[in-house]
């Protein structure tokens, strides 16, 4: 995998395969448990995707999907929340 079993820091990794077509996979790791936020905006700021709002998840690597069905060809933003830290990847949508 791409991260230690449990990391000692909170990692958001790159999206796969990126860019994408339909579907696209997000890696991630937490050093504790934490409540997780994700959210995917476009290039303007706008959400256009809630995947999780404030589930809890325990130490160690994560995945989620994102099937970005009936959205149009571009750039994207995975925004990812851990309490008060942020991390925000670009993912390109290609149709």
């Amino acid at each position: 995998d791409a991260f230690p079993e449990i990391p000692t820091e909170f990692i958001l990794g790159q999206n796969y395969p990126n860019p994408f077509n339909d579907g696209t996979v997000i890696p991630f790791a937490l050093p504790i448990e934490a409540k997780v936020s994700v959210t995917i905006y476009d290039v303007r700021g706008r959400v256009v995707d809630e995947l999780v709002n404030g589930k809890t998840y325990f130490a160690g690597q994560h995945k989620l999907n994102w099937l970005a069905r009936g959205r149009s060809s571009g750039i994207y933003f995975c925004h990812m929340q851990f309490g008060d830290m942020y991390l925000t990847k670009k993912m390109i949508l290609l149709r």
